[in-house]
Formats: structure tokens, C-alpha cells, sequence
């Protein structure tokens, strides 16, 4: 088994799939009105429509980058904003160690929702 897709929810479709294809360097997948995000073999749904966004909460979806501290110089070089979490889930500023083993980092999309990025090489459930 494994995950096919997960949806989050989003304030305006086109804004959300133009913030995760060219911040993020995502693919945009187009089904009808539908915006799916690739990532992998996955997809990530962006649903407009479905209620508001979930904000100030722990609620997150992970995903592995292949070379991490690459990706997050990249992404950071746009003005994403990436950030560590201290112990009680609160937001804390990155410090300048982007290549430390097993650390994981964390961005919001326009809409507040959480996005978790670690290493692929990241051996948390092994």
C-alpha cells in the first residue's frame, strides 16, 4: 500500500498551484477544474471550495527532497520563509546549519498550510 493523494484546502486554486510549481519547483497536474500537485508518485490535491484553511495547528504533510539543503537555498533565494519548530510545535527562526543529519524544516503555502521537508536520505522511521 501507499498513499495515492492527500487534500489540503486552499483559498484560490490558481494562487496555491503557481506558489508549489514555481516556488516549490513542483508540478502542476491539470484535471478538468481540478489542481493536482506531483510530487513523486503521489499527488497532492488542492481543493478550493471545501471549507477554510486549516491554520495555526500542527496539521502538515511531509515531503523528502533529494539533497535538502540545495533545495532550501533555492527556496529561501525566492523569499519562502523556512523555519524550524522548538518542542511545543512553535515556530522558531532556521539557524544557518542546513546540512545537520535527521533535521527536518518547515514552510507555509499562501494559505498557511504547514509543508514539512526533509532529506530523502532522512532515516526517521528506519
Amino acid at each position: 500500500m501507499k498513499i495515492n493523494h492527500i487534500t489540503i484546502l486552499v483559498s484560490d486554486r490558481l494562487k496555491a498551484a503557481d506558489f508549489y510549481s514555481n516556488l516549490l519547483e513542483m508540478e502542476v497536474v491539470e484535471r478538468g477544474k481540478s489542481r493536482w500537485i506531483k510530487i513523486g508518485d503521489q499527488y497532492l490535491h488542492l481543493a478550493q471550495d471545501s471549507g477554510d484553511p486549516i491554520k495555526d495547528s500542527f496539521y502538515h504533510f511531509c515531503v523528502s527532497i533529494n539533497n535538502l539543503s540545495d533545495y532550501l537555498k533555492r527556496i529561501i533565494a525566492k523569499k519562502v520563509e523556512v523555519y524550524d519548530i522548538d518542542d511545543n510545535m512553535q515556530k522558531t527562526d532556521i539557524n544557518e546549519n542546513l546540512d545537520r543529519e535527521k533535521r527536518q524544516f518547515f514552510i507555509n503555502d499562501q494559505d498557511g498550510n504547514m509543508i514539512e521537508l526533509i532529506d530523502e536520505n532522512n532515516n526517521f522511521f528506519k
